[in-house]
């Protein structure tokens, strides 16, 4: 089983795939009545019953407090629900999350500040061997959010503690006797230490469970992950001077008391080795260098005197190998990364330093040196960024246009920024939103048309710009980064909406509802003014996006929609700084004209606005759209007809289209809409007109001269198939644009032939047909057409002299059938002198024409396979035509034949004489006739192929270069 939960306009607002997969939490957003639907899965055995249960549970979010330190105790009492603690840091503080319940359905979350820090956490997960480790928080306000996973509800407990709040004292060398209450619990001892005491864990017991330990150092990290309680640890070296933290952590499903007893002892400490002396360096200057080896460095020295964001600024265009490392109060912050590659699409390098000493080391290379390990670059204070004032442009320059720039900016909680930019710069640059902490928030390569920053809490914010390390020269950059207004209105359909927006942080916001399924089409106004192409809008509802941003001048054909009920929100927005007008209506069927089909529409329309026209139609019934302008450019003009449910059926510009079939009844809206590039009032000339059908017959071997006796008629014409049969249809006369199409028991065996000299053949089954006749235009006028049953078809003998007689009402006699029982070569010999012109085709029993010529002349050679073939002639319009032929089999002589010699022969009727000779080496030779005669030709064959083809007995000798040796053959024939 499978569900769905519709909101009161039927739009889907939660579902699942198995209803014993239970579900999230799902808001509603008004009031109304909901509608739950189950459906059963498609592989059910049919006719099957099954048994379900479930319930739907209304969970409002419970608040709670929660004090750092003090155990928390909570409940989730229905399925769904969440519980919020929420509580403030007043200072930085290291926490550490103590799960005091064993379940792996109920999690945690943690929002805070930065966003969310811990995401969804299992409570069987969150300590202990499975820790998360301890959190390094920034002072704020945050909110713990503990619920179930699916249906999961209970009781649950937990601890959040201050690691240097709730820390007791221990020395080195001092033995420590503690216990957990409960067992799965946690006890945090502090200790201090110097950089390079090296500790050894001993444990001296552990009774009434399991527990482990891990050390945190001043800065909240781990130092050696999570131990064994139980289990000695061999001697840890501490890389800085200053506290740490040890946590003692129950295991989760520890039940009783747990006691333990432990000792850190002493080791030979190690000398860690200073911060390396360099040269002194001012955060947000040019470094720039070269190096003769890969394990030269160059070092430089800064301080911070407090915590400061720096990010890393690359200004070589070389690839070199050059890399940097930076070091400092908490140890190594960056290793030997590639310094072209420390920023812009490569990386991004910002972060929060710890207040302190560092050095800044720059090597040529990891372990070998290329481009002499050039490099330039500059490493800056964010603090130190110029500030950025909302809403005002400003212009800076890259330069080079590697570099990276950058504003400071401050932002309250749930601000919208929106940026707008240009770089002169072919390449571009990265836009990026940093927070106060660090920590990117978004980021963009290219900000022309505005690109949005989401800003979760107030605080100072860094926009920067980052060039790409490939780009040379300067660039010039003009920027606005501004509050996103919101201007909201509520949408009357068919009214007329204007307004203005000033600049691309400014947006427009048209609320609606629909209670129904409504078709509606977004009419923009004033496309033709200066500006409007900077104009773009899109509408979102229930189900999503229902149109992405779309410009005021795209092709508005195309801006029609079906709706769903439920509550929508149409967005304009400017995608330039320069303040824009704009006007428009969204446009239902109460703004239609009523269409009376076949009564022509007249319209002077005013550029841009897009005209609606309604009418009903019976389910099946077929139109077509004569559009009666010349051209787009006169009309600019394009059209667009829905159904009753708003779907698309088809389009056109000012063609017409002369097939449109409306499987639907009900009402259909015509949209009618300008082109994008109209910038004058258009004239909309056109008529929708009903086709009529008419039915006739039609008889297999009789020729059927039908009519198409008014604009858009379709002729059906019906017959009936008593056993299988082979068909020709020859549709051999229509006027122009005239096609035909056969269905039949099988559906569509043909569509859109047009009329002419392509017959077409088909193997019917048995049954009923329907041949329809129809225009892709508005002509009328008459067509010819017969239907062939090849069994019926007369069997022409070859070598038979046979004179027929072909017309309108004698169809029969056009169509002949040749049999061969073996491969066969013929001739058409055209007999006489009075044979028209009329062209004749030769086809394969499959339909392919094989050849063809005229009927006043002779053919050349056909090669045929043995087996069944079919003689097609043109056929005559007007008058009957009468032809006299044969079809002759080709007869071949052979003799040898000798040079110098006079030869002499009588050729029978498709006759060929061969003559052959051989030649030792290349010869030229003399072929002379002796005999004056068109009706005879000859033709040379060597190893080279044809050296002399079909040449006239009437004509002169012909010299030939006969180049390689061989075997000749000289063919005579008429």
């Amino acid at each position: 089983l499978s569900w769905q939960l519709l909101d009161p306009y039927g739009s889907i607002v939660g579902s699942a795939s198995a209803l014993m997969t239970a579900a999230g939490a799902i808001e509603v957003a008004e009031s109304g009545q909901y509608a739950l639907v189950l459906a059963g899965s498609d592989s059910n055995t049919v006719g099957a019953s099954v048994g379900y249960a479930f319930s739907i549970n209304r969970v409002p979010a419970r608040s709670a407090a929660l004090e750092v330190g003090v155990r928390v105790d909570g409940e989730i009492l229905v399925a769904g629900q969440q519980t919020v603690h929420e509580f403030e840091l007043a200072a930085d503080a290291r926490l550490f999350f103590d799960a005091l319940t064993n379940r792996s359905d109920l999690l945690w979350t943690l929002h805070g500040p930065r966003g969310v820090e811990v995401d969804a956490r299992r409570f069987d997960r969150s300590d202990a061997a499975q820790a998360l480790g301890a959190l390094a928080l920034p002072a704020g306000s945050y909110r713990l959010v503990v619920h179930g996973s699916g249906a999961a509800t209970g009781a649950y407990a937990f601890r959040l503690i201050d690691l240097a709040a709730a820390a007791v004292a221990l020395e080195v060398g001092e033995e420590i006797n503690g216990s957990l209450l409960p067992g799965n619990g946690a006890q945090v001892y502090r200790l201090l230490a110097s950089a390079g005491d090296r500790l050894a864990f001993t444990s001296l017991g552990v009774s009434g469970g399991n527990a482990s330990w891990r050390l945190v150092d001043a800065y909240g990290r781990d130092l050696a992950g999570s131990a064994n309680l139980a289990t000695n640890r061999a001697h840890v070296t501490l890389p800085l001077t200053g506290e740490y933290f040890m946590v003692v952590e129950g295991r989760i499903d520890n039940a009783a008391e747990l006691s333990y007893r432990f000792r850190f002892n002493a080791g030979d400490p190690v000398v860690v080795a200073p911060l390396p002396e360099g040269s002194a360096y001012q955060l947000g200057s040019v470094l720039a260098g070269s190096f003769t080896a890969a394990s030269q460095t160059h070092v430089h020295r800064f301080t911070l005197a407090a915590p400061t964001v720096v990010f890393m600024d690359t200004q070589s265009t070389s690839t070199s190998s050059a890399v940097w490392s930076l070091i400092g109060p908490r140890g190594t912050e960056v290793s030997e990364e590639d310094l072209w590659s420390s920023d812009a699409n490569y990386r991004y390098s910002g972060r929060l330093l710890e207040a302190g000493e560092y050095a800044l080391v720059v090597k040529g290379g990891r372990s070998s040196l290329s481009g002499s390990g050039a490099y330039s670059f500059a490493l800056h204070d964010a603090g130190l960024l110029p500030a950025l004032t909302l809403g005002e442009q400003t212009s800076v320059v890259r330069n080079p246009a590697s570099a990276t720039v950058g504003f400071k900016v401050s932002a309250m909680a749930g601000d919208v920024l929106v940026l707008n930019a240009t770089d002169s710069h072919g390449h571009g640059s990265i836009w990026r939103l940093v927070d106060r902490y660090g920590r990117q928030v978004s980021s963009s390569t290219t900000a022309s048309s505005g690109t949005s920053f989401a800003v979760a809490s107030s605080g100072t914010y860094y926009l920067i710009n980052e060039g790409y390390y490939y780009s040379t020269g300067t660039s010039n950059v003009a920027l606005t980064l501004a509050v996103q207004q919101v201007r909201a209105s509520a949408l009357a359909f068919n009214a007329l909406a204007v307004g203005s927006l000033q600049g691309r942080h400014d947006v427009a916001r048209y609320d609606f509802t629909v209670t129904d399924p409504t078709t509606i089409v977004f009419d923009a106004l004033q496309t033709n003014v200066s500006g409007a192409s900077n104009l773009q809008w899109r509408l979102v509802g229930p189900l999503g996006a229902v149109s992405g941003w779309r410009g005021f001048t795209d092709d508005q054909s195309s801006n029609s929609f079906a709706l769903p009920p439920g509550a929508y929100v149409l967005e304009l927005r400017n995608t330039t700084d320069i303040a824009r007008d704009y006007s428009f209506r969204v446009l239902d069927r109460d703004a239609a004209q009523t269409l009376v089909p076949g009564a022509l529409i007249n319209d002077s329309v005013p550029a841009g606005e897009t005209r609606l026209y309604r009418f009903d139609t019976e389910a099946g019934a077929r139109y077509y759209f004569h559009g009666q302008g010349s051209t787009a450019s006169t009309v600019r003009g394009q059209w667009q007809l829905l159904d009753p449910f708003g779907k698309f059926v088809t389009s056109g510009v000012t063609s017409s289209s002369y097939n449109i079939e409306l499987p639907l009844a009900g009402e259909y809206l015509l949209v009618v809409a300008p082109l994008a590039t109209a910038t004058s009032d258009a004239n909309f000339r056109f008529n929708l007109i009903e086709r009529t059908t008419v039915g006739a017959a039609l008889a297999i071997g009789q020729d059927v001269r039908g009519s198409i006796a008014s604009a858009g008629q379709v002729v059906e014409h019906g017959f009936t198939l008593t056993a299988p049969t082979r068909v020709l249809v020859d549709a051999w006369s229509g006027v122009s644009g005239m096609q035909w199409a056969l269905s039949g028991p099988r559906g569509s065996e043909a569509s859109a032939n047009a009329f002419g000299e392509t017959p077409r053949y088909f193997e019917l089954p048995a049954g009923d047909y329907r041949f329809t006749v129809q225009a892709s235009n508005q002509n009328t006028g008459d067509y010819h057409v017969v239907f062939h049953a090849l069994a019926d078809a007369p069997t022409l003998a070859l070598d038979t002299p046979l004179s027929l007689t072909v017309n309108a009402a004698a169809r029969s006699q056009a169509l002949h059938r040749i049999q061969l029982a073996e491969a066969t070569t013929l001739r058409f010999d055209a007999l006489g002198t009075l044979n028209p012109s009329t062209a004749w085709r030769l086809y394969s029993a499959a339909g392919v024409q094989l050849a063809s010529g005229n009927a006043n002349g002779d053919s050349g050679e056909i090669t045929l396979a043995a087996g069944e073939y079919f003689l097609r002639f043109q056929s005559p319009v007007g008058q009957a035509q009468s032809y006299s032929f044969a079809m002759r089999q080709q007869v071949l002589t052979s003799q040898a034949l000798v040079f110098d010699t006079r030869l002499e022969a009588s050729l029978v009727e498709a006759q060929t004489l061969r003559y052959t000779f051989e030649l030792a080496e290349p010869a030229r030779v003399l072929v002379e006739s002796l005999v004056n005669s068109s009706d005879l030709v000859w033709t040379l064959r060597g190893p080279s192929g044809v050296v002399a083809s079909q040449r006239s007995f009437n004509a002169h000798g012909e010299l030939l270069a006969l180049d390689r040796a061989g075997s000749y053959v000289l063919e005579v024939s008429s």
